[in-house]
């Protein structure tokens, strides 16, 4: 668990169902923050979208009113299969990160991020649980690993 008010980055991994928040210390504490994604638009892409963006900015607002980030990276959701869907969550949640935290932001390709931990770019979704496990603390989720 982190204590408050330390340089703080976030890493964050996006689905569009929920966004997982990944927090790391300067003094190598962190802790994972999911964001459940109940948009009830679903039949209007657009309205989804600003639900979400409203949805992403009251949940980043709160966790940055304990934990500031200095920075923050999100996994670019790319892969073999593209997923406009996706990409579109991915873009509304960094336009509500970014208006809530101020904080400068940057996106990163799951290949990129794996291979600079170590693991290959073609890790495993087991290889990246068992990594982030290994820096101690509980990992709920696949997805709160590759936060």
């Amino acid at each position: 668990m982190l204590s408050p008010k330390k340089n703080v980055v976030w890493g964050i991994d996006v689905s569009t169902k929920q966004v997982d928040f990944a927090l790391l210390a300067e003094d190598g504490s962190w802790q994972c923050n999911s964001g459940v994604l109940h948009a009830t638009k679903r039949d209007d892409p657009g309205l989804r979208l600003a639900e979400v963006q409203a949805i992403v900015g009251r949940f980043a607002s709160a966790l940055a009113a304990h934990h500031p980030p200095v920075y923050v990276m999100i996994e670019l959701p790319t892969g073999r299969f593209p997923n406009p869907q996706l990409m579109m969550t991915a873009g509304v949640v960094a336009a509500a990160v970014a208006c809530a935290t101020k904080a400068p932001l940057d996106f990163c390709a799951v290949s990129t991020w794996k291979a600079e931990i170590g693991l290959g770019g073609n890790a495993t979704k087991e290889a990246v649980k068992l990594w982030a496990e290994n820096l101690g603390g509980v990992i709920v989720s696949q997805d709160a690993a590759d936060a």
